[in-house]
């Protein structure tokens, strides 16, 4: 293998590491962060509040609308995977950005914390 195509594959075999780790966080955040029958009303008469792909921590403007934070961060990773596959260098590069954030598990809740209540924070549509 070229030194070019080993760096390559390195870099996908990271890239993928990070992708099922994304997986696994946002599979425990959701089981922690469950909203009360109460709230889940509130949204779903409301609508929900929007977050662009930036703002959790992506590469573009891309907008996603939901009732809660789990719905919105699974269309981010939806969307991480279709950039991904893509092979989007700006979101190649924000993922390895996230990679590095996760290799400190208390920054990384620290950071999804932080998203859900900014995304709580956010006026209803």
């Amino acid at each position: 293998m070229t030194p070019a195509n080993d760096s390559t594959a390195s870099r996908m075999r990271s890239l993928y590491a990070l992708h099922r780790s994304l997986s696994v966080s946002i599979t425990a955040i959701q089981s922690r962060l469950r909203l009360s029958g109460t709230n889940r009303l509130r949204y779903a008469l409301h609508g929900g509040q929007r977050m662009n792909c930036r703002q959790l921590g992506g590469a573009c403007d891309k907008a996603f609308s939901a009732n809660t934070f789990e719905e919105i961060a699974e269309m981010s990773k939806q969307h991480g995977m279709e950039m991904f596959q893509q092979k989007d260098e700006a979101h190649l590069e924000a993922m390895n950005q996230m990679q590095q954030l996760m290799q400190n598990p208390k920054a990384m809740n620290t950071w999804f914390e932080n998203k859900r209540e900014e995304f709580k924070a956010l006026p209803e549509n």
